[in-house]
């Protein structure tokens, strides 16, 4: 079992109120749950991410590519909703990990962790929420991501899939 990052208190600066991010994946669940073993087009055609910051500070076309801006000391939260309303589907973010093994090849902003854990579960089996730490080196700073999230469809087993975006921060 992974360290857990939520709830924790450091004691140091608090963020504001109204600073959180929120990063929602959105699931057509129907048409995703059906493929027996999904390939990363059709996993980039039934699901999409948006987060609370400027939509035009996103021009990724593919999912792997999603780009949230971070502040350090900021509180995220993962979350995931259905796009379709087609059958009896619930969708959950399962985790968030960080993907050291991955090399950053869209830019030159150096890996990082983030947090202060490789994984984050979520508490309440249907989001995770974390702070990012607080001390950085200045830079621009990269953390690739597994977001792993699950599809359940009642009477019958989840169906569990990850994605890969990125937070980034410029110091």
């Amino acid at each position: 079992m992974y360290p857990m990052e939520v709830g924790k208190k450091t004691g140091k600066h608090i963020t504001p109120t109204g600073t959180e991010l929120q990063i929602t994946l959105k699931i057509d669940a129907a048409k995703l749950y059906s493929i027996e073993q999904p390939t990363r087009e059709e996993i980039n055609a039934y699901c999409s991410l948006s987060d609370t910051n400027p939509p035009e500070s996103h021009k990724e076309d593919q999912i792997e590519h999603f780009e949230s801006r971070v502040l350090p000391g900021q509180q995220v939260r993962w979350e995931a909703k259905r796009k379709d309303s087609e059958g009896d589907f619930e969708v959950a973010i399962e985790s968030i990990v960080y993907a050291h093994y991955k090399k950053n090849e869209l830019d030159k902003a150096r890996e990082e962790n983030f947090f202060n854990a490789i994984a984050i579960c979520s508490t309440d089996g249907q989001m995770v929420r974390a702070k990012i730490k607080e001390d950085f080196e200045p830079g621009e700073l990269v953390n690739i991501y597994n977001l792993n999230f699950n599809i359940r469809r009642e009477g019958k087993g989840a169906k569990c899939y990850s994605i890969d975006p990125r937070l980034k921060m410029d110091q």
